[in-house]
């Protein structure tokens, strides 16, 4: 019977794994082999077939359902049965032949691992001594089990108790000596076995020479290395390293990550082995032997010609080391000094571009430690540094070609492009030393920034006017290289210059000097001489672009310092030029130019803010070209705006008289100019045919949805203006404002794409001008959008409007002054319209974002408008009885169903628990309104929510979501369970778990958080053991 399940379940699996069976027939063939793993004797069978490797289908099946009754049905099985599997997996294990697949020897060690797990040692006190057996006679078989012992030791699969974990550690860790011990010894022979020298010579303390016929002596020592290796890095992972660690293990250790040509892997696996001491957040053991390794493996002599693979691995180990012993570093001068150098040099030798910016990464900490006398101590070294870097980052030295091969178009996770990150980080560590000392490595990047301007300054005066030809390759490179490095250059600047505008009163010599280049350098390129220019290559071209927007880009970041843009006759010039990008021309600039030109001039308006900027013949061209700007895109027409009503809003700098009268009326002329077509429109819809009404309802839209964007982006770049500034701009927005809402009102529920522009746009005007337009303004704008939204039923496709208009709802709960008659209005809105439509069919899950807003309204409302439902002591006066309630627990609420609806509202988010967003916010408030309002404490609550929410957060604990908002979820159940202790219990007692149980007992009892977490963690664990064999009964949703 037992050979025919066999049969037929290998028969199973090979028709399972044929690739001609159909997705279907392999979901049957899944259901029979389930049935056959839950066959309470079909894992006798699976035993005897481990010793057979014919058929590696059945075999991984039979080893994954023995697996299965170790973990889900251990304490099920009869004791001789547990003998019987124990035996029978160590007899198979110890004698595996040499031969065995590697991924077979590991199941069984796994597989043993596991009941090591559950019976060491009382059930099984014998189980470390036969893996320190196996580790002396049969190396690949011990060092095997004991990895996998390791990583069955952290895991944080669910499977045994807490305390049976905890009393597992503690076990394993009084048998750690004797396992470093034998490690030890093992590292010393393959140290000796690699370096070919004589075993001999080391100490006898040191060494076992009966372990050497364990240890392979031929091609497989790196193998056994590798695996010996990977198992001392796993046991660093958790073992006590200042105690058992030794100066001769670490040695040897790094004796093996020295590079060896045809041992790479040994190589990188010590070097990972080293990696995993620095991981952790614990003392480095034997710290002045682990810095001159460190300086030794540095100052190998064949570190250039070494594998990428092993350059990467110390890499990482370096940073490890200069982030976490840095400051222990930098006291030992002598030590220091040479590895400083090494560093430098290593920093220089690897391979490849981008992994020369991880190389970089290693001077972070360094530098960032630095103090300018450790500088100047180390100044030669940090110099070559910038140099280096300086040069490494430009074409004109790169002789491997490497930085061409960089991409320069696909975005990375962080939105940037291969270059653009290599250049990104050459920059961030030149501005590391700039921070100590900024006018050197002003002076180093001017030197280097001097000869590629120069060479461009030659090619402008060769042009002058006349046609030029450049068709050869060699010279078309040389330009490439020229033009590209400038570019760099100015980038580097720009990102120096905040740092050097604290030294305004030491300017460096060169800067006058470089800012008549940029300005000349601004005046060249936007005259469009260069177009002048006859090339074979494409590409230079673009290099023209990105030159023309970094020049421009650097002149903006010198804006506040140097003392050439000081200059009216100057400022006026350069506003002259780059005013002139922005207007539209026979030959357009490029989008990067025109937003590099825009961001420029915007920087003049709010930064030097002149009062001839407004007479300048450019500008005064823009004002008048209103929305006439067609060639620009979206974002720089923005900033085009905002520059200009800057020109009106703004005090100008030095000037007494600033005529805000009269400024005032130009700036409401503009802003009207930029919405007539909006203003223009039909807002009146009585007495209209149907044919009418959808032609002005699609001409609305258009306009609309060309005008409203622009202008809120617009209001929402003065945010942050002073008050005057915003009592203008709400003067000259305001009949925008007042058409929009008469368009929402009579077409916004016919047009869900014209409701949420507008309601987009009003948005941005409450957070920007909220309080100038005053409360009854604001009263009447929301009444608006609320009788608009409640006239019909919602609907799904209305949400999206209706997640702004919940966002302007919030942003006058919180403010103070927003009278106390609106809150009605916004909880019937949000109770009786919103949220049934979320709490229908996936509504929830799918507009989460919505939910979210709903949620925070619903906090906004609890904590600013508290009132609404508790009336405070000073509220209720000198009221008779007033004084005897010094904390108003018992009062019921005013508005009670609105308040239970919203708490009520609060644990069905809970229960749902499908976006961790949400729930952090909903606990987050009920935490917060606890804290503040004594919220649990209330008799309503208590006798109304309490039990409820306590049964909601237990759940949530037990389940798969509840790691993802852990702390919160405990600490909002821990001051709960404060307020009522047996109301906690019986919680407990209401999901399944039983009333006389001693930790439960603890857990109620806890007086502080951390107690009760650490009880809290310690149920949980035990919960899902036991959920693993015997699922805890769940009751119903109590929400």
């Amino acid at each position: 019977m037992a050979t025919t399940s066999l049969t037929l379940v290998e028969n199973l699996l090979n028709e399972f794994y044929h690739p001609a069976t159909i997705n279907w027939r392999k979901r049957e063939i899944e259901i029979e082999l389930n049935t056959f793993k839950s066959d309470p004797t079909f894992w006798e069978q699976c035993l005897c077939s481990l010793q057979n490797f014919s058929n590696q289908f059945l075999w991984f099946f039979s080893a994954s359902t023995i697996e299965f009754m170790i973990t889900r049905r251990w304490q099920t099985l009869q004791q001789n049965d547990r003998l019987r599997i124990r035996e029978t997996l160590w007899q198979t294990y110890a004698n595996l032949p040499i031969d065995v697949p590697r991924k077979q020897r590991d199941t069984i060690a796994q597989l043993i691992a596991l009941l090591g797990k559950r019976e060491f040692p009382d059930d099984h006190p014998t189980y470390m001594n036969h893996i320190l057996e196996l580790l002396k006679k049969k190396f690949p078989l011990g060092v095997t089990l004991l990895r996998t012992t390791s990583e069955e030791l952290v895991s944080s699969k669910d499977g045994i108790s807490s305390d049976r974990k905890k009393y597992f550690q503690s076990c394993m860790a009084l048998c750690m000596p004797e396992v470093i011990d034998v490690l030890g010894k093992y590292l010393a022979i393959s140290v000796c076995r690699l370096n070919g020298t004589d075993l001999s010579l080391i100490p006898n303390n040191l060494v076992d020479m009966s372990l050497q016929a364990s240890l392979p002596n031929d091609n497989r020592i790196s193998i056994s290395s590798i695996e010996l290796l990977t198992c001392i890095q796993h046991l660093f992972s958790w073992i006590p390293l200042d105690e058992l660690i030794s100066e001769y293990f670490l040695v040897s250790i790094f004796d093996l990550a020295r590079w060896r040509e045809h041992q790479c892997e040994v190589s990188v696996a010590a070097l990972a082995a080293i990696n995993e001491i620095f991981y952790l957040q614990r003392a480095i053991p034997q710290p002045k032997t682990v810095m001159n390794s460190v300086k030794g493996l540095l100052e190998q002599s064949n570190l250039e010609k070494s594998d990428e693979r092993y350059q990467d691995k110390f890499t990482e180990l370096l940073r490890l080391y200069t982030t976490k012993c840095w400051s222990k570093l930098i006291d030992d001068e002598h030590a220091f000094a040479p590895i400083i150098l090494a560093l430098y040099r290593y920093t220089f030798a690897g391979y490849g571009a981008l992994a020369f910016t991880e190389r970089l990464e290693i001077w972070t900490p360094i530098l960032k430690g630095m103090t300018p006398n450790t500088l100047r101590q180390y100044a030669e070294v940090v110099n070559m540094l910038v140099n280096g870097i300086l040069r490494k980052m430009q074409f004109r030295f790169d002789q491997e070609q490497e930085l061409d091969t960089l991409d320069n178009e696909t975005l990375d996770d962080n939105m940037e492009t291969d270059w653009q990150h290599y250049l990104t980080q050459c920059i961030e560590t030149i501005a590391l030393v700039a921070e100590i000392e900024p006018l050197p490595v002003f002076q180093q990047v001017f030197i280097d920034w001097q000869r590629p301007f120069d060479i461009f300054m030659s090619l402008e005066k060769a042009i002058d006017g006349k046609f030029l030809d450049i068709n050869d390759q060699t010279k078309c490179h040389f330009l490439h290289c020229i033009l590209r490095d400038l570019s760099s250059l100015c980038q580097t600047l720009v990102r120096l210059a905040p740092i050097l505008e604290g030294f305004t009163d030491k300017a460096p010599e060169n800067l006058i000097q470089m800012t008549h280049c940029l300005l000349f350098g601004v005046k060249s390129l936007s005259s469009k001489k260069f177009n002048c220019l006859y090339v074979d290559n494409s590409t230079l071209m673009t290099d023209f672009v990105d030159l023309f927007s970094q020049v421009l880009s650097a002149i903006r970041s010198l804006l506040a310092w140097s003392p050439v843009l000081k200059s009216e006759n100057e400022m006026k010039e350069l506003i002259e030029n780059v005013g002139q990008i922005l207007l539209p021309t026979g030959q357009q600039e490029s989008r990067i130019v025109t937003l590099a030109a825009a961001q420029l001039l915007l920087s003049i308006t709010s930064v030097i803010r002149p009062k001839y900027l407004v007479e300048c013949h450019s500008i005064i061209q823009l004002i008048q070209a209103g929305t006439s700007l067609p060639h620009l895109s979206k974002q720089v027409v923005v900033i085009v705006y905002e520059m200009l009503i800057n020109c009106f809003v703004l005090p100008w700098n030095n000037v007494t008289n600033q005529d805000f009268d009269k400024r005032n009326l130009v700036l409401q002329e503009y802003v009207n100019c930029l919405a007539q077509d909006f203003m223009s429109l039909d807002s009146n819809i009585a007495n209209s045919t149907i044919a009418t009404v959808s032609c002005q309802e699609s001409k609305m839209l258009t306009i609309a949805t060309s005008t409203l964007p622009i202008l809120k982006e617009v209001v929402e770049y003065f945010k942050d203006s002073s008050s005057a500034v915003k009592h203008m701009l709400t003067d000259a927005f305001k009949p925008i404002i007042t058409k929009s809402l008469s368009l929402f009102s009579n077409y916004g529920s016919a047009s869900v794409d014209l409701s949420n522009v507008i309601a987009d746009f009003s948005l941005s005007v409450l957070r920007t001008l909220q309080i100038q337009l005053g409360g009854i303004y604001v009263r009447d704008m929301l009444s608006v959008f609320i009788q608009s939204s409640t006239r019909k039923q919602l609907t799904v496709c209305q949400l999206k409007v209706m997640e702004k208009i919940l966002q302007m709802l919030l942003l006058v709960v919180e403010q103070p002054s927003t009278p106390s008659s609106l809150i009605s209005p916004i909880l019937t809105l949000s109770l009786d319209h919103v949220l049934p439509l979320l709490m229908t069919g996936n509504n929830l899950l799918d507009h989460s974002d919505v939910a979210y807003i709903l949620y925070s309204l619903f906090d906004g409302i609890l904590h600013h408008r508290w009132q609404y439902f508790y009336k405070s002591q000073v509220l209720r006066g000198f009221s008779p009885g007033a004084s005897d309630f010094v904390t108003p627990t018992d009062d019921a609420p005013q508005h009670a169903e609105q308040f239970l609806a919203i708490l009520t509202s609060y644990g069905r988010a809970l229960v749902n628990g499908n976006d961790p967003h949400i729930t952090r916010t909903v606990l987050t408030s009920l935490q917060s309104l606890n804290d503040r309002w004594k919220l649990f404490h209330r008799d309503f609550f208590k006798t109304n929510l309490l039990t409820s929410f306590q049964w909601v957060i237990i759940n949530t604990l037990l389940s798969s979501e509840g790691a993802l908002n852990y702390e919160l979820l405990l600490s909002v159940l821990f001051a709960m369970g404060q307020v009522n202790i047996s109301k906690l219990h019986e919680s407990f007692v209401s999901v399944g778990y039983s009333a006389e149980s001693k930790l439960l007992e603890d857990i109620c009892l806890a007086t502080d958080l951390p107690t009760f977490s650490q009880k809290m963690d310690q149920l949980i664990q035990d919960n899902r053991c036991i959920q693993l064999s015997q699922p805890v009964a769940v009751a119903n949703n109590q929400f």
